[in-house]
């Protein structure tokens, strides 16, 4: 937030030195009686403000790179932060499975076969959700997918793949892709959580498109906000949610979809919700 402010300072400095310099030389234009003088002042005048223009528009050039960097970073930072917990997750299981396996091996030496078996069953259903890590070609949408998956087996919801490919998508930023399906997941996850009466269930689904110059991402849920208007969704600060601050989510989906000339649509049924993207790539 201050490197934001500090940085809209500093655009302005410029803008309000040449607006001092225009009002100097207006008036200087107003208060002499000599048309000669008039004249260079008001060459001046002109002269200044084609060099302001062009000024004005590099500053503009240059404040436009910034704030996407900008968020270009805070997006990459969002993802590092869904990396480390999916790390997190891994090195809990690591330890989780050791002491495990130490529990059920002094089990077995102590020839209580029936209590290890029973420990073994419930291992198994602990862990029902969390034993295939996906593994989508690209690497951000891999992180992401996966670091997604395990938050929502964390949170006892079940993370369903319908279906998968290998994803290429060199056409795209990665940071882009991020959040386009992280923003999707993320939505879901939330939502569940908000609904515990649902059925706790994402659906994930990528396939190739027909002409394999693209692909077809389907991200999906229980739902049952029937009067709600879907094509409200994607508007700018839209939200089902209470919190304050949120409802951005979906509209800045929309827009990084249509930068890269996809499409985004939503599908509903009595009981559930599916958000449809499908972006191109040459490399396909």
């Amino acid at each position: 937030m201050e490197s934001r402010k500090k940085m809209i300072y500093n655009s302005l400095l410029p803008y309000t030195a040449q607006l001092l310099f225009i009002i100097f030389i207006v008036r200087k234009i107003l208060n002499t009686n000599n048309i000669e003088k008039q004249n260079i002042l008001i060459q001046w005048l002109v002269g200044a403000i084609v060099v302001f223009s062009i000024i004005n528009f590099f500053l503009m050039y240059r404040l436009i790179r910034l704030t996407d960097k900008n968020n270009e970073l805070a997006i990459v930072k969002a993802e590092f932060k869904n990396t480390e917990a999916l790390i997190d997750l891994f090195r809990k299981q690591g330890h989780d499975h050791i002491n495990h396996i130490q529990t059920v091996s002094s089990m077995l030496m102590l020839d209580e076969q029936s209590i290890a078996i029973d420990y073994l069953q419930g291992i198994a259903e602990t862990y029902r959700f969390s034993g295939q890590f996906l593994r989508l070609g690209n690497p951000t949408l891999t992180a992401v997918v996966n670091t997604k998956k395990e938050l929502a087996n964390k949170e006892g919801i079940e993370f369903i793949v319908k279906k998968y490919c290998r994803v290429k998508l060199s056409k795209i930023k990665p940071w882009d892709i991020a959040s386009i399906i992280g923003n999707l997941l993320d939505n879901s996850i939330e939502y569940l959580l908000l609904h515990e009466e649902l059925p706790q269930q994402i659906y994930f689904h990528v396939e190739n498109t027909e002409d394999m110059k693209g692909y077809i991402f389907k991200v999906g849920n229980p739902y049952k906000e029937n009067n709600i208007d879907i094509t409200s969704f994607f508007k700018q600060g839209f939200s089902t949610k209470a919190n304050a601050g949120r409802g951005y989510g979906l509209y800045i989906v929309k827009e990084l979809v249509e930068s890269y000339g996809g499409k985004i649509h939503i599908n509903t049924s009595e009981s559930n919700i599916e958000f449809i993207i499908e972006v191109g790539d040459n490399s396909a």
